[in-house]
Formats: structure tokens, C-alpha cells, sequence
């Protein structure tokens, strides 16, 4: 009887021990492809977002020094559009939501106010950058540097719109003008 348990015990560690080592393994290979997957996500967002901060500072630009409602401007702001709802994250898609309110407003014959829209094309380039590296950049630092003579006799204007934007669509605290 006592080489039966012995042989039992010799037949069954071995078998235990891999039956345990497969669950392991099982495990662990289950979250390795999940964490995969997910990087593999992220890299496509990263790609496919990375030259969109350019395209918005491109666009500002021609948005201040043209009409507003030239074709190749609104032809650049669909790009930026379709780019933002394909693969931006929530709060880069309730800017873009907004500023499609603004060009709306415009097509139905309403005047585009070009502060405002500004304001919320800086906001979607700052929420971006965040998304992207994780920076916080105030909107702020923009006027600073390209408005510079105007955002300092307009900033309560600018102030103010920008941070009920922020407060309405419940944006980072970073976007807020002080």
C-alpha cells in the first residue's frame, strides 16, 4: 500500500504542478495581449493625432489673416474635424462639438465671431497637446506670444469666454485663464 501512494504521489506532483503552471501562464498571456491591444490603440491615436497640434496653429493663422469663411480654411477645418471625432478622446470631441456650433451659426447666416471661435480652436490645441504628452499648457501662452498688443486690451473678453467654455463643457482646470 505504501509504494501505491508513493507512485501516486510521483504520477501526480508533476501533473499538478503543470496543470498549475498552464492556469499561470493562461493568466498571464490573457494580460499581456490586453496590454497589447491597448498600446497598440494608443499608437494609433498618437499617429494619426500628432500633426493635427500643427494643423491647428496652421489654421489660426489663416484664420487671422483671411476670411474666415474661405474654402480652404473651412476644407482645413473639416480635416481637423474628421481627424478629432475619428480618434480624439472626450473633452478634444465636446471642443470640436462646439466649434462645429460656431460654424454653424456661421452658415446660417449668422456673423462668425472670430474671438470666440479662436478661443475654442486654442482650447482643442491645448486639450490635444494633453492628450498627447500629457503637458498642460495654458491658451493663454498663445495670445501672449501672437496677440500680444490685441489679448492685452481684450483679455477679460478672451478671459471670460474661454473660461465659460472650460466651466460648460467641464474641461481641465489647466485651460483656465486667470
Amino acid at each position: 500500500m505504501e509504494n501505491y501512494i508513493v507512485v501516486l504521489l510521483a504520477a501526480s506532483i508533476p501533473a499538478f504542478v503543470t496543470i498549475i503552471g498552464f492556469i499561470i501562464s493562461y493568466f498571464a498571456n490573457k494580460r499581456s495581449f490586453a496590454e497589447e491591444a491597448k498600446k497598440q490603440k494608443r499608437d494609433i491615436q498618437l499617429e494619426k493625432m500628432s500633426e493635427l497640434p500643427y494643423q491647428i496653429l496652421d489654421l489660426l493663422d489663416k484664420i487671422r489673416n483671411n476670411n474666415p469663411k474661405d474654402k480652404f480654411i473651412i476644407t482645413e477645418y473639416q480635416k481637423i474635424l474628421t481627424i478629432v471625432l475619428a480618434y480624439g478622446l472626450n473633452d478634444a470631441i465636446r471642443l470640436a462639438a462646439r466649434l462645429q456650433e460656431i460654424n454653424s451659426s456661421v452658415q446660417n447666416g449668422e456673423q462668425l465671431d472670430i474671438p470666440k471661435n479662436i478661443i475654442c480652436y486654442l482650447l482643442l490645441l491645448c486639450q490635444i497637446k494633453y492628450d498627447l504628452t500629457g503637458t498642460k499648457v495654458s491658451p493663454e501662452c498663445w495670445y501672449q506670444t501672437k496677440m500680444s498688443a490685441e489679448y492685452a486690451q481684450a483679455k477679460e473678453k478672451y478671459s471670460k469666454y474661454n473660461n465659460e467654455i472650460v466651466a460648460e463643457l467641464n474641461l481641465e482646470k489647466f485651460l483656465l485663464i486667470k
